[in-house]
């Protein structure tokens, strides 16, 4: 009881000892406030980055993904007429792939994966939606069958895909200010601008090379690494659009049926994404109403 009894005892015989205690807690109270205000904060404005990155490009991205799928699908459609001999389209199919992964550029540069995916379902389904397209490109995931059974193709495997940092580059080399500031709206290059920089500068075209590389290897056939690649593209990128505007507000509805010649074990693992509905719906002869019209 005697260890206690200066609690009993007037407050001005321990006014020294009382004031060091006070300090000590009211820093500690402080210091903690500081803390918690900073992560809310800065937490908070990277949500709001986010949100507001997804309203100004959303539909942005959502018109040159579709504008990709057109354009690839009467590629594929037309494989055996060499379209991309023809200058005009090569440079129509590339600048929509430039276009789409320069906006995809523009997204990830202003903090959407910033956003705490812990907290949203829905975020945690775009991400995984969103890194499903490139992973089309280049991911091993669809050939582990193939390369089970024969180990030798792995080789074949990766001569078919896209490099994600190659993808990467066309992106940067895509956005027309990427030096704006984050209150400006970042943009993509013109077709006439790029159609410039393609023809005049080597600098600009070699990141396309790839791309382009395996666009004119691809052949109509089940065994063709570069067809079954671009498929698994085509789809995933299909998959994205039909997430990001279900009711098809801003984007066309699509069948394919070049998917049927595509290897069955590449087809059941790229049809994984989609529900049975999605699938009923994309795969089989197309309606009349859905052709796209030429380029």
């Amino acid at each position: 009881m005697e260890k206690i009894e200066f609690i009993n005892q007037p407050v001005s015989q321990y006014s020294f000892l009382w004031f060091i205690l006070s300090a000590l807690f009211g820093g500690f109270v402080a210091a903690w406030s500081k803390y918690w205000f900073e992560q809310c904060s800065t937490k908070g404005k990277y949500k709001r980055e986010a949100k507001l990155a997804l309203k100004r490009y959303a539909n942005p991205l959502l018109l040159s993904a579709d504008s990709l799928i057109r354009n690839l699908e009467l590629y594929m459609e037309n494989i055996e007429e060499k379209w991309l001999d023809s200058d005009y389209f090569k440079m129509n199919i590339l600048y929509c792939f430039g276009t789409y992964f320069g906006l995809c550029k523009i997204i990830e540069d202003k903090s959407f994966f910033e956003l705490d995916t812990s907290i949203s379902r829905k975020s945690k389904k775009f991400m995984k939606m969103f890194h499903c397209v490139y992973a089309g490109l280049n991911s091993f995931t669809y050939f582990k069958s193939l390369i089970n059974i024969c180990p030798d193709r792995i080789v074949d495997v990766e001569n078919s895909s896209i490099k994600r940092f190659q993808i990467q580059a066309i992106g940067e080399i895509m956005v027309a200010n990427p030096e704006c500031k984050d209150s400006e709206l970042q943009k993509v290059l013109k077709y006439s601008d790029f159609v410039n920089q393609y023809t005049l500068n080597t600098d600009f075209n070699k990141w396309f090379q790839p791309l382009l590389g395996v666009l004119k290897k691809m052949e109509n056939d089940k065994n063709n690494l570069y067809w079954c690649r671009m498929t698994i593209f085509i789809m995933n990128l299909q998959a994205f659009v039909n997430f990001y505007d279900p009711k098809s507000k801003i984007t066309t509805k699509r069948k394919f049926d070049f998917i049927e010649n595509t290897h069955e074990d590449f087809k059941q693992e790229v049809l994984k994404i989609f529900s049975k509905k999605e699938k009923k719906n994309l795969i089989g002869k197309k309606d009349s109403k859905y052709q796209s019209a030429f380029f």
